[in-house]
């Protein structure tokens, strides 16, 4: 009989989550390999594990869910879940009846809309 340990399970728990964390930085590289190579190895690591606790923080679990996450976070910067000047947008984060995926959109569509309404504000 094969017995595991609670700490066992730890440890192993702990590589697969480094595992997934490197998978994510990977995917952050080829969609944005400007922005992670300025960060640098280390950081890059740091800053996508820190993305992955605030997607989770908002109940995102899936690879899917989490990567649209990743990609509002690196297009928008680390703060885009807490600025104000997306009306709106943020209520989509915390709305526990639309899907993962409907909220991140909505958020997209509404920060580029914030963006786009700046730059129309520094042009005039």
């Amino acid at each position: 009989m094969l017995i595991i340990r609670h700490a066992q399970m730890d440890t192993l728990g702990g590589a697969m989550r480094e595992w997934s964390i490197g998978l994510f930085v990977e995917y952050v590289e080829e969609r944005f390999p400007v922005k992670v190579k300025a960060l640098g190895p280390t950081e890059a690591w740091n800053t996508v594990r820190r993305a992955i606790v605030r997607a989770e923080s908002y109940g995102m679990q899936s690879v899917e869910e989490i990567r649209g996450f990743l990609d509002l976070w690196f297009q928008f910067g680390p703060e885009f879940d807490t600025r104000q000047d997306a009306e709106g947008a943020f209520d989509a984060l915390e709305d526990p009846d639309l899907a993962a995926d409907v909220r991140l959109s909505l958020i997209a569509a509404r920060l580029e809309t914030a963006a786009a309404n700046r730059t129309t504000k520094s042009i005039d």
